[in-house]
């Protein structure tokens, strides 16, 4: 995939984009075990989502999202996983519940937790881009 960017004409710009970053910290997943690690939230505002991923490390085996019930994202790739990237975009309103979990599966000696080594902690992280973006707010979080 190839990205070109221009730089737009004074007064031309009607709509910034922001992001969505949701962070799971609550990892606990002990020794020789495989345990789902689950969040739930409400869209914080009416948004149009143009591309959605996920971050987790090499013990996650699976994460899916759901918006008010419906499918949103979902991958079994850890390592750079592919990002939905919708067109049209899909409305996510105000209110909406979000539900995501993060598969992650422990073969080692030690409780994963929460952390930035790949190798030895995990992360459980949804990753939305959006506009329009809530004034002077670049990223945003759930509610």
């Amino acid at each position: 995939m190839k990205v070109i960017l221009h730089l737009a004409a004074p007064g031309t710009v009607t709509d910034r984009a922001a992001v969505l970053f949701i962070v799971q910290p609550n990892i606990h997943v002990p020794p020789n075990t495989t345990q789902d690690v689950t969040y739930d939230c409400n869209i914080p505002v009416d948004m149009s989502v143009i591309k959605t991923a996920s971050h987790m490390h090499k013990h996650g085996t699976q994460f899916a999202s759901t918006v008010a019930g419906a499918p949103f994202y979902s991958t079994d790739t850890w390592d750079e996983p592919k990002p939905a990237i919708f067109d049209p975009p899909v409305e996510l309103h105000a209110g909406d519940p979000l539900h995501f979990a993060c598969t992650f599966q422990n073969n080692g000696p030690d409780t994963l937790t929460f952390g930035e080594s790949a190798q030895t902690n995990e992360m459980c992280i949804l990753v939305a881009s959006f506009f329009p973006a809530p004034f002077g707010q670049p990223t945003i979080d759930c509610q």
